[in-house]
This record gives C-alpha cells, sequence and structure tokens, in this order.
C-alpha cells in the first residue's frame, strides 16, 4: 500500500473501454472491406481463365487486401501452366507487403524489374525502413541492378542515424567490391557516425581501409577524426592528424579547426584554444564568428576579463557584428560566474536596442532577473512579451517557477503552475518536481495528492528527484514506515536512489530520532555502491549519543 494515500482514480475502465471499442471497430472495417469481393466467396477460384484471375488479383492488390491478392495468385500459379508472369509479381509489388512479395518472385524463378525495385527503394527510404530497404538493395545487388548513388547515399545515411553504422560499413564493402563507385558522399557518413558515437578507433580502422583500397580522403573525412579524437579528448592524436592533413595537401577548413576548437574549449583548454586560433589566421584560413562565439563563451566562463575584452576587440577589427550568439556567450558566461547585475544590464541594453535576440537569450536575461530576486518583475515581462506575439517555452515558465519557489513566493508559484499560459502539452516533469518539492517541504497533503494525480494522469512518469521528494515528505510528516517502503520501491524497481536522495533519507531518519535505523542504512547504502555524505555519519553518531542524554540535533546546518 505504499501509494494508497497517494494515486486516485486508476484509468483501468477507460482503457479497457476504449481497447474494445477499436476492436469492434476494426473487425467492422474488416467485414466492410470483404464485402465488396463477396462474390469471390461463392466462385471457385480453379474454373477461373487466367484473364479473370488476373483481374481479381489486381483488383485486391489495389485495395490492399493481401490474403485475397495471394491467394488468387497461387492458385494462378497452381493451375494455369507457365504462370503468373513477371507482370502478375510486379504488380503485387504496389502493397506494403512489397519486399515479402519480390522475395517470393525471386524464389519463383523471375527476376523484378529495374523500375519496380529501384521504385520501391526509394519509396522505402522515404518512409525511413531501412531494414526493408537493405533487403531490395541486396535483392538489386543480387540482379546485378547498380542503385543510384544519391540513393545509396541516403541509405547509408538512414543507417548511420539509427545506430546501424556496422551494416552500412558493410554495404560500402559489398559496393566497392562489385566496382561501384563510391564517392565521399557514401562513406563520410560512417567516418562522422562511429566518431559521434566514440568509436574513433573503428573510424580510424575505416580510415585506413580507404587508404589500402585508394579512395580519396578528403578535407570532411579528416574533420570527422578530428572531431572524434577531440570528443574522447585525445589531443595528441588530434593534432597529428590535422598535421597529418596539411601534410598530403588536404588544407583543414574553418570547419575542421571549429569542431578542434569547440573540443578544447568544452575541456577548458581556452588558451590552447585561443593559440590556435593564431594559427588558423597565420595559415590563411580566416575564422569566422561562429569560432569566436565558441571561445568567448568559455573565456566568460572562466572569468578571463581582459581575453574578453581583446577578443571583442578583434571581432570588431574583423568587421564581424556580434549577433545573438555572441550576446548569449557573454551573458551565459557571465551569468555562471554570478555576475547578475551585469548581464541584467548588458541584455536589457540589447533588449531595448531591438538587437537580433532569440529564445536563448530571453532565457538568460529571465534567468538573472530570477537570481536577483526579481521573479515576479520576469513574469510580468514574459506576458508582455507574449502580448507582441512571443511564444514561451516550458525552459522559460519552469526559470520562473524556480525563481519564485526560490523566493518562497509559493502562492504566485501555485498560481503561475495552474495557469493556462503553458505550452500546448503543459509542465513537463522539471515543472511538477519544482511544486512538488515545494509541497513536501511544507509537508501540504492535499497539494502533494493533487500533483501526483495529475503527473499520473498527464503520464509523467516519477524520477529520482520526485521520489527523493516524496521521503522528504513522509520524514517530515512523520510516516517513516511509508518512507522506507518508497526506498525499499526504488532499490527493488528503481529509479535508483543517489547520494542526495540518501542524505535526506538519512537526516530525515535523524530528525525522527532513529539513529540506529538511519547507521544500518547508512552501511547499507554505502555497500551497494551509494556513498553518503560523510558529515552525516558522524552526525548519527554524535545524534545517537546526544539524544541518549537528551539533546537535540539541528540536522539541517551545515548539510
Amino acid at each position: 500500500m505504499l501509494f494508497c494515500t497517494l494515486y486516485l482514480l486508476p484509468k483501468r475502465g477507460r482503457l479497457f473501454f476504449s481497447l474494445s471499442h477499436l476492436m469492434s471497430v476494426s473487425t467492422s472495417c474488416c467485414a466492410a472491406q470483404d464485402t465488396g469481393f463477396l462474390s469471390d466467396d461463392n466462385v471457385l477460384l480453379e474454373s477461373c481463365e487466367y484473364g479473370e484471375l488476373q483481374q481479381r488479383m489486381q483488383r485486391h492488390a489495389a485495395s490492399g487486401c493481401i490474403s485475397k491478392a495471394l491467394e488468387t495468385l497461387n492458385c494462378m500459379r497452381d493451375h494455369v501452366p507457365g504462370k503468373p508472369t513477371v507482370y502478375d509479381y510486379n504488380a503485387m509489388i504496389r502493397l506494403k507487403d512489397a519486399v515479402y512479395i519480390t522475395d517470393e518472385m525471386m524464389a519463383a524463378g523471375f527476376s523484378p524489374s529495374f523500375t519496380n525495385l529501384s521504385k520501391l527503394f526509394k519509396k522505402l527510404l522515404k518512409t525511413v525502413s531501412v531494414d526493408d530497404a537493405v533487403l531490395v538493395l541486396e535483392i538489386m545487388l543480387s540482379v546485378n541492378y547498380i542503385p543510384s548513388q544519391c540513393d545509396v547515399s541516403a541509405l547509408i545515411q538512414g543507417l548511420c542515424q539509427v545506430g546501424m553504422v556496422r551494416v552500412a560499413f558493410s554495404l560500402f564493402v559489398k559496393l566497392s567490391g562489385k566496382g561501384y563507385f563510391c564517392g565521399g558522399i557514401i562513406y563520410n557518413p560512417i567516418l562522422w557516425a562511429l566518431c559521434k558515437s566514440k568509436q574513433t578507433c573503428a573510424a580510424l580502422a575505416v580510415f585506413g581501409f580507404l587508404e589500402k583500397k585508394g579512395f580519396v580522403r578528403s578535407v570532411y573525412s579528416y574533420t570527422a577524426l578530428v572531431y572524434g579524437f577531440g570528443k574522447d579528448r585525445l589531443w595528441r592524436e588530434a593534432f597529428c592528424c590535422l598535421e597529418e592533413m596539411e601534410k598530403v595537401g588536404s588544407k583543414p577548413s574553418v570547419v575542421t579547426y571549429t569542431v578542434l576548437i569547440k573540443g578544447l574549449c568544452d575541456d577548458g583548454k581556452v588558451d590552447v584554444a585561443l593559440n590556435l586560433l593564431g594559427k588558423m589566421e597565420e595559415r590563411g584560413c580566416d575564422p569566422d564568428l561562429i569560432v569566436y562565439n565558441i571561445v568567448l563563451r568559455e573565456l566568460c566562463n572562466q572569468g578571463r576579463e581582459v581575453d574578453i575584452y581583446d577578443l571583442v576587440q578583434v571581432i570588431d577589427q574583423k568587421g564581424l557584428s556580434p549577433d545573438m550568439y555572441t550576446h548569449a556567450a557573454l551573458a551565459g558566461g557571465m551569468l555562471k560566474r554570478g555576475n547578475v547585475e551585469v548581464v541584467n544590464k548588458l541584455l536589457l541594453n540589447i533588449i531595448l536596442r531591438r538587437c537580433s535576440v532569440d529564445a536563448v537569450i530571453y532565457n538568460i536575461y529571465l534567468h538573472s532577473m530570477c537570481c536577483n530576486g526579481n521573479s515576479g518583475e520576469a513574469l510580468s515581462m514574459l506576458q508582455s512579451m507574449m502580448e507582441k506575439g512571443f511564444r514561451p517555452t516550458n525552459a522559460q515558465y519552469n526559470t520562473i517557477l524556480k525563481g519564485l519557489c526560490k523566493e518562497r513566493n509559493f502562492y504566485e508559484a501555485f498560481k503561475l503552475f495552474d495557469s493556462i499560459m503553458w505550452p500546448s502539452d503543459g509542465p513537463d516533469l522539471i515543472s511538477f518536481n519544482t511544486v512538488l518539492s515545494v509541497a513536501c517541504k511544507l509537508g501540504n497533503l492535499s497539494i502533494v495528492q493533487r500533483i501526483l494525480w495529475q503527473m499520473e494522469y498527464d503520464g509523467i512518469k516519477l524520477d529520482v528527484v520526485s521520489f527523493t521528494s516524496l521521503i522528504q515528505y513522509y520524514c517530515t510528516s512523520g510516516k517513516i514506515t511509508d518512507c522506507l517502503k518508497l526506498v525499499e520501491s526504488m532499490v527493488i524497481n528503481g529509479p535508483r536512489p543517489n547520494t542526495v536522495t540518501v542524505n535526506t533519507l538519512l537526516i530525515g531518519l535523524c530528525k525522527n530520532q532513529q539513529f540506529g535505523l538511519a547507521e544500518r542504512y547508512f552501511n547499507y547504502f554505502k555497500q551497494i555502491g551509494i556513498s553518503p555524505d560523510a558529515r552525516i555519519y558522524s552526525r548519527i553518531k554524535s545524534g545517537r549519543y546526544s539524544y541518549q542524554v537528551g539533546e537535540v540535533l539541528d540536522f539541517d546546518k551545515g548539510t
């Protein structure tokens, strides 16, 4: 009975009704479809002439009735010598089961036409049915039909997008083995997919295979490796790859430098990035605003004010106009450093001057206002923006919602949560967790129940943050049994408790003077690899002793 007091209104009856209704509708539709061909059931197909069988089969195929079309085709094969013909099979390829029919056709000793296979291949690519498209390509290759390079490229990219990179490479090897011309449009997506999925070693092996087989590796191919090495923080290999490019005459492009500089900045190596920026210019590759924005953002993150000023000067000297990403880099970095007042002035000036801004700029500005204790003003500004046609996202609402809760303006927070201003999908998990945390800290059962019911109704599952808030609520309410059942449920069924969850539990147990229980849970979680705050253990020990002599400890302080 873990959530017996919290979960309300089960929907099983509604779901059962919906399924029953759908089943009845489906049955009716099938009956209606069969009605149009009722005469077929009253006629012995074996007695029909070939022409009549052919017309019936084509009729069924056009209507999408696969079972009757196959039945007629089989009858044609069994009772009419020399039939069905290749044209009869081609008529069947119009169906959604075209791949199966094509395979049957091949088994019967017929070769589908290139036109039909090509059309089927293109159709499968448009519907992103890459598995079936691979089968069709295999059939085409088996009868020496060569699809266009554009179609093969689309299949390779589709396979890479769904994580089937090895299948894509296998097809590339097979195509090249048959003498099919495979340009970079075929193999470069494979290199990039491997590097993006942190399989740079495999990408390097593919790169070696290309060299061995005499394929020309382009700048785009080398850039994929540079990206992969940077993603894996293998900087020595990344710079060696850059040098190799120059040796073979494949001059690094702006994109090559950009991916390397971004990787360096993401790793906090902004000095190396600045040095590379200088070499980039020396080698005749002019940096664009995108590269400068990347470096500028990391300089702001590190609070390098002198370097920020120098780089802004360089941007201005090159005649590049700061865009919304430049503003976001400056404001976002300063906000991380706690320079709220500077960020407010900067962004307010940008907005008032009607510079080009996007949702990111507004997010940063709203965030800075909320950090400065002006969540109410942020909400008013958002409403004013909406009147001018601005369409806010959940991110903006959640920023203000958190700000209101942080300022303990709970009435306005719950009012905003219940408002109809949210996007069409309504509040998300972050929104629910924000108000649930407040309700649990306040110990307000009615609001907690209402939030949980709304989450269930909207199909939003509780995560570790939600469960941690409920653990705090149970401890605050003195419902230790329910709290421990909830923790047990998390351990068995998930989500797995984290350090914050365990700390919340232990502090709650101590506040309820359950020091022995707290010590047992401390040891248990440590054994299963979840390390609580070490300071809590000392407090558990001192708490047990203090409880014995009648002292009361405040566990909220210093945690």
